[in-house]
């Protein structure tokens, strides 16, 4: 049996302080707003139990908790319905209860019985977006196929992922018909860069079209606005012309067919009968002519 020195033993010491360090600098980090695990109300409109279990165990390993750690500190997350229900069946329980049967009671306790369908309508009609990288949208495919059934096979999986990729994509992927998931996020890697170089090259030929349809609607509108101009200048030397020929006839009113009275005009010679000589009717002659009297008693 070796017997330590006292160099030895210092740096064991050393070493204890340095563990006892970084444990203090990584519950500072996790205490932060960033790392903070949310806390759990249980109400019913939460469908994310699994999800929020999952967090805490990510962030209870990365704080090195064991088993116990993580049942005696899961009451300080949990407030509303969450804390009661743990007030009410673990408590003075978690200390003898394992780890995995208390997160197997609370799942059984807080999952709706309307969230697997709930997930298989999320699943059913999850969509790549536009602008979507394909590695995010296979993920959250997945981790949605992990909701539905743990245990789904590739082929499965698989034709989740196919029916939801963008049309363009879809096609491509389509023709190497991959057995394993591994298999396809490789094949959708590629397809997707092989698609931002077509699309840099369309929008390089769109450009081109753009530039050269602005500068022929310019061109068009130059000739316009000089069509424009020449009318112009036109109209003005024609209202010069008529204000000039105006002043040469400057009492002469427009023709009106009515301005001229009914006793005016000269009487209509409709059946040929002889005209008056001495005031131009039709009807009579002179010597029979009404004015004669007329003027005589006048």
């Amino acid at each position: 049996m070796s017997i330590l020195g006292k160099a030895d033993l210092d740096a064991i010491d050393i070493n204890l302080k340095l563990g006892d360090f970084a444990d203090s600098v990584v519950s500072r980090l996790m205490s932060t707003s960033s790392y903070k695990i949310a806390s759990y109300s249980g109400s019913g409109s939460e469908f994310d139990v699994e999800k929020w279990l999952s967090e805490f165990e990510f962030i209870a390993k990365a704080m090195k908790w064991d088993d116990l750690m993580k049942n005696n500190r899961l009451p300080v997350y949990l407030t509303d319905a969450a804390g009661d229900w743990f007030e009410v069946f673990v408590k003075g329980k978690e200390d003898t209860m394992s780890w995995d049967n208390l997160k197997k009671l609370m799942l059984s306790y807080f999952t709706p019985t309307s969230q697997t369908s709930y997930v298989r309508e999320q699943l059913r009609h999850r969509k790549q977006l536009i602008l979507e990288p394909v590695s995010d949208y296979v993920v959250a495919v997945l981790r949605l196929c992990k909701r539905v059934n743990n245990a789904m096979g590739d082929e499965e999986k698989i034709e989740h992922i196919i029916a939801g990729l963008l049309i363009q994509m879809k096609r491509k992927v389509k023709m190497f018909a991959c057995s394993k998931v591994d298999e396809l996020i490789n094949v959708c890697k590629k397809v997707e860069e092989s698609l931002k170089t077509v699309d840099t090259d369309m929008y390089d030929r769109e450009n081109e079209i753009i530039i050269s349809y602005v500068n022929t609607e310019r061109q068009n509108g130059n000739e316009i606005l000089t069509a424009i101009n020449s009318l112009s200048e036109s109209l003005k030397i024609f209202a010069a012309n008529n204000q000039k020929q105006n002043q040469f006839w400057p009492n002469s009113p427009p023709f009106n067919r009515r301005s001229v009275s009914v006793a005016e005009r000269p009487s209509q010679n409709l059946n040929v009968s002889p005209q008056c000589a001495r005031c131009n009717r039709y009807g009579h002659t002179e010597y029979s002519c009404r004015s004669v009297y007329n003027n005589r008693f006048n």
